[in-house]
């Protein structure tokens, strides 16, 4: 996998801004966190990793967190379209 980065994520700090970080998920299981990208909505990760995938029509999930609610999902931001991730060349949204 290649995470390259994230566009127009939800702001999640007062400050209006956010500390993003990426978790992918097979089966319920955390299997990659990203590092955490201080301040920024547009953040950069540019990180590849290797997922050890046993049934490839299991599907993925990514989830976006911020570091100060680790336990939730970015949301969309007001007024516009919801954030979306660059991996492998696609857009996830």
């Amino acid at each position: 996998m290649h995470l390259r980065r994230g566009y127009d994520l939800a702001a999640r700090d007062a400050n209006g801004s956010s500390d993003p970080y990426v978790k992918f998920y097979l089966r319920g299981k955390v299997q990659h966190k990203s590092r955490i990208v201080h301040k920024d909505l547009n953040p950069v990760w540019d990180e590849q990793f290797v997922l050890g995938v046993e049934d490839v029509l299991q599907p993925l999930e990514i989830k976006v967190g911020g570091k100060k609610d680790p336990g939730v999902e970015m949301k969309k931001k007001k007024g516009g379209g919801g954030g979306r991730l660059e991996k492998d060349g696609c857009l996830v949204r």
